[in-house]
């Protein structure tokens, strides 16, 4: 007998969250509300009638999801709840922001969920003991991507004969200033593509220091204009100066076959191991030397990622499976 499921995210749809409903077989709710969402409950009562689900998946952040989708629980037994726990959720801290009041005040509620998705190992480090045992790590489903890119119309030209890309989500965990201060200084030959528009912060500092000539920002773009781009990049670039975060972006690459080249952080290294190239994004001369070792090794590099493809989507399937049979 073939297993509801549904995926609950709030405001935004991530592409972890979009993925992770795929490789689950799962309906993708996005449910809109605002501060102090009186209304949640009720439209999450309203997917949870319809759909009648098995299993429920939460995305967190934010808080308040995780709160109505158990209230709904107590009412409506019979579903399994699976908390999907980004690491922002984990670090949040009791402070004055919006962050930290809509997600560190509800950690405690993940004592009451059945399962915990974390997604990498060093995730571990943030959750009490005493949750171990209920959580699993599952890496994005990277896999899924491909049969997103059959059904979606990916052109986009950026009149470049090649580029690197930089996906960028503009996170104050991604060191896009520094990178474009690196590129600019070590004169490397090849463009480098950043996805998304900078705030004028970053634009008004690239303006006055005169950088980031062989720099290339696309402004917003749809989901198929950036897939277009991502296929044909040369090689994509992941950076996070977090040591708990493996960027979305390398799973993205992971799907395309494209080579990475990677901060040296433990959640990215936990989870490429030596299918990618690192740098220290403290030190710009090994940002040169890594990028010098990836394209003179292009091929050897390439055939890495898709021999790293190949395990992590076992090892994925595997766990999704897990889950299915607890």
């Amino acid at each position: 007998m073939e297993q509801r499921k549904i995926v609950f995210a709030l405001n935004v749809l991530t592409t972890r969250s979009i993925l992770l409903a795929k490789a689950l077989g799962a309906k993708l709710c996005l449910i809109r509300s605002s501060p102090p969402y009186i209304d949640l409950a009720a439209k999450i009562n309203d997917q949870l009638e319809t759909v009648k689900p098995h299993s429920v998946v939460v995305q967190l952040p934010t808080g308040p999801l995780l709160l109505s989708v158990l209230m709904m629980k107590s009412f409506k037994k019979g579903f399994k709840l699976i908390a999907d726990v980004h690491t922002g959720f984990l670090t949040a801290q009791f402070e004055f922001s919006k962050h930290g009041i809509l997600n560190a005040p509800f950690k405690g509620l993940l004592e009451y969920v059945d399962v915990i998705l974390l997604h990498n190992e060093t995730n571990y480090f943030l959750l009490p003991k005493k949750l171990a045992p209920k959580a699993t790590v599952l890496y994005d489903p990277f896999y899924t991507l491909q049969e997103l890119v059959k059904d979606t119309d990916c052109k986009m030209d950026l009149g470049l004969d090649e580029y690197a890309l930089f996906p960028a989500s503009w996170h104050p965990d991604e060191p896009i200033n520094d990178l474009i201060h690196m590129w600019d200084s070590l004169q490397i030959s090849i463009p480098l593509v950043v996805t998304g528009r900078p705030p004028p912060r970053i634009l008004a500092s690239i303006r006055r220091l005169g950088i980031g000539k062989n720099v290339f920002f696309t402004g917003y773009l749809d989901y198929g204009a950036y897939l277009g781009i991502l296929l044909n990049s040369k090689f994509v670039l992941s950076a996070t100066t977090s040591d708990l975060d493996a960027q979305c972006s390398s799973f993205e690459a992971l799907a395309c076959g494209k080579p990475i080249l990677a901060s040296n952080t433990l959640a990215l290294k936990s989870v490429l191991g030596d299918s990618a190239v690192y740098f220290d994004v403290h030190q710009p001369s090994s940002l040169l030397d890594a990028e010098n070792v990836l394209l003179s090794n292009y091929q050897f590099y390439r055939s890495k990622v898709q021999d790293k493809a190949v395990e992590l989507e076992r090892q994925i399937k595997k766990t999704i499976q897990e889950i299915h049979d607890k």
